[in-house]
């Protein structure tokens, strides 16, 4: 270690100023650019948007088995993608503003039923009260807006959550299991090596 003289004493050199070189060579990251930030984000809100078109369409193909099994006409209006639009974005701004980042060094199935419980809550609070803004714009009441789920009533909101809650459960598990290991690699292990990775595998064993 080296020293330094301050007042006629040696000492230790403080560990503030030790260069880079000396701290093993470590450099910090550069920020990614604009266009970089501007990619990744993109590509998170597809993903939400993805899934969430996917649960949502689910729920209108049993809502339609039902009414069928009823003789009720059903229509789809193209709900589905507008709510999974509205929501996921909703949902990328909660994970920007870091909700529900807790327990990730916990095991995994901690911060998995974690994020599930609380962004279920979050998409049905959100989506009853985009159901309420959207009334109040029309002339409606409070009560009148709010969206009858479940078949109306606390009961049918709340068996409504826990349905999303169990199909969010997946979608981060998927996501804290990549975390753990890694994107590049958990993409390696559930899709298979890229093209480059393929080509270097074939070079090294020739």
């Amino acid at each position: 270690m080296q020293e330094y003289r301050l007042g006629g004493e040696v000492g230790p050199r403080p560990q503030e100023e030790m260069t880079d070189a000396e701290d093993g060579g470590e450099m910090a990251k550069p920020k990614p650019s604009l266009r970089a930030r501007l990619y990744e984000e993109g590509k998170r809100f597809l993903m939400i948007f993805a899934y969430l078109w996917l649960v949502f369409v689910v729920f209108l193909v049993h809502e339609w088995i039902v009414l069928a099994d009823n003789h009720i006409g059903f229509r789809f209006y193209g709900l589905a993608a507008i709510n999974a639009l509205v929501l996921s974005k909703i949902m990328l701004i909660a994970e920007e503003l870091g909700f529900a980042e807790r327990f990730e060094n916990r095991p995994l199935i901690v911060p998995i039923v974690y994020k599930s419980v609380l962004f279920s809550a979050l998409l049905v609070s959100a989506y009853i009260l985009e159901e309420i803004v959207v009334g109040l714009f029309h002339g409606r009441g409070v009560s009148e807006s709010l969206p009858a789920l479940g078949g109306g009533g606390l009961l049918g909101t709340l068996c409504v959550a826990v349905l999303l809650c169990i199909a969010l459960i997946p979608f981060f598990a998927f996501r804290e299991i990549a975390r753990v290991f890694g994107e590049a690699e958990f993409r390696t292990l559930m899709l298979g090596p890229v093209n480059n990775e393929r080509k270097v595998d074939t070079s090294s064993s020739a």
